[in-house]
């Protein structure tokens, strides 16, 4: 037999060492394979506060999301609600500059109702009319006199393309 070849007690040795190395390496392995799930439970537990987390932020947003579009139906129902003419009856509205009755309104009301940039920029409230030739029509731009009939009012200007209802 080939057992008879070898020594038993050097194999049994052998054996023996060979069992204790692969006892430490099992031992090395459980140890890091529990230290593995002790950290994810560490990270499923900082996953679930999280998740908490973002579900307190994200309720938070939509109720000031909601107070938002409530606050602006609200101030857009004040503004429909509230106009000029209603306000003051002693003041001719028509003859009265527009920032005169926004300003009227934001103090009566302690509310901005309007924006007063696009009113102070306004180009068209103190522009100069462009002096007219007789039969024909001087362009702002180039401040040369173009060959084209003076434009009338209304309906007479639709369908001109460039020159257009202006």
């Amino acid at each position: 037999m080939r057992l008879m070849n070898f020594d038993i007690p050097d194999r049994l040795r052998e054996l023996s060492t060979l069992l204790e190395v692969k006892k430490a390496e099992k031992n090395e392995l459980n140890h890091y394979l529990s230290s593995m799930k002790h950290k994810i439970d560490e990270f499923e537990e900082e996953l679930e506060n999280l998740k908490k987390e973002n579900r307190k932020k994200t309720a938070d947003l939509n109720r000031t999301i909601s107070l938002v579009s409530q606050n602006s139906q609200d101030s857009a129902d004040i503004s429909e609600e509230v106009s000029p003419m209603k306000l003051d009856d002693s003041r001719d509205p028509v003859l009265e500059k527009p920032s005169a009755i926004v300003t009227r309104l934001r103090s009566r009301n302690s509310i901005d109702l309007f924006d007063v940039s696009p009113l102070r920029n306004n180009k068209f409230a103190t522009s100069t009319p462009i002096p007219q030739v007789e039969g024909k029509r001087q362009t702002r731009a180039s401040k040369k006199v173009v060959e084209a009939p003076v434009a009338t009012r209304g309906k007479a200007r639709r369908g001109r393309g460039r020159r257009g209802a202006k």
